[in-house]
């Protein structure tokens, strides 16, 4: 891992590029295996997806570049390099997410409307999903503006950051208010609980899992920058709690969560 930049993707796969070569591959932390991919040359992203599991001959991996609305493929064992796609959405301006659900990938505009991509052929397709607004369900209260798209088993979740002055920031943070997209109406509706699952919160990636007793459920898990602790926001009691799970170790500026 030295000299490695590390990217979690939708599945139990981690991206590794080098610093220096930007030799590309993908590794499995539970099994050791590794995949060659093309180099990542010139490419800049904040988050890679799988389609499948590499073994399916139709995997494709994606990485995105929010800041620029582009997204970056490769089908793997059929392209011998990335292509690289503008994607031209309705609201124009940078993306505010991106996620892999049920094998379909979806982009999230600054105006909090759902962009389904699908390839055909050689090339990226897209349909703008646009929502009716939901502002009346905000608190008045909130400040700043920080969303996080997040699959949670059958329903794709937006979670909106609530934060009280100061700016963007989880030091800041009082809350979360959690929506899902209803596909018939394309509109975001508010929930009060998330059952049995639990959503980790971060700016690199996020997931959700039911919690089988490993973790609290009906909660989110997030972490301030170079912050070694734990915070986990109760949606129930809507209280914040903190732990130190591992006191020696190094925290860096960015969190990325792994399932294994």
């Amino acid at each position: 891992m030295l000299n490695q930049r590390t990217c979690p993707t939708s599945l139990e796969w981690m991206l590794l590029e080098d610093c220096d070569s930007e030799e590309c591959c993908l590794w499995n932390p539970s099994s050791m295996e590794k995949v060659q991919l093309p180099r990542a040359r010139g490419i800049v992203y904040d988050c890679c997806f799988l389609s499948s599991s590499p073994g399916d001959p139709h995997c494709t991996i994606f990485l995105v570049d929010k800041s620029e609305s582009v997204v970056w493929f490769c089908g793997l064992g059929y392209h011998d390099a990335f292509r690289e796609q503008k994607v031209e959405h309705d609201d124009g301006g940078r993306l505010s997410g991106a996620v892999m659900y049920k094998g379909e990938m979806y982009l999230l505009t600054w105006k909090c409307n759902l962009v389904k991509l699908d390839l055909v052929g050689s090339e990226l397709r897209w349909t703008q999903f646009t929502s009716p607004d939901f502002s009346h369900l905000l608190p008045t209260w909130s400040h700043g503006c920080q969303y996080f798209l997040v699959p949670s088993g059958d329903d794709l979740l937006l979670v909106r950051a609530l934060y009280t002055g100061g700016g963007i920031a989880f030091s800041n943070l009082s809350g979360f208010l959690v929506l899902r997209m209803n596909f018939n109406s394309q509109g975001w509706e508010k929930l009060s609980n998330i059952g049995a699952r639990t959503i980790f919160i971060s700016n690199r990636n996020c997931l959700s899992e039911d919690c089988q007793g490993k973790f609290k459920r009906n909660c989110i898990y997030y972490a301030r920058s170079g912050d070694r602790r734990l915070y986990l926001y109760d949606l129930e009691d809507q209280s914040i709690s903190v732990s130190l799970p591992c006191p020696i170790a190094h925290r860096r500026p960015v969190l990325e969560w792994i399932m294994m």
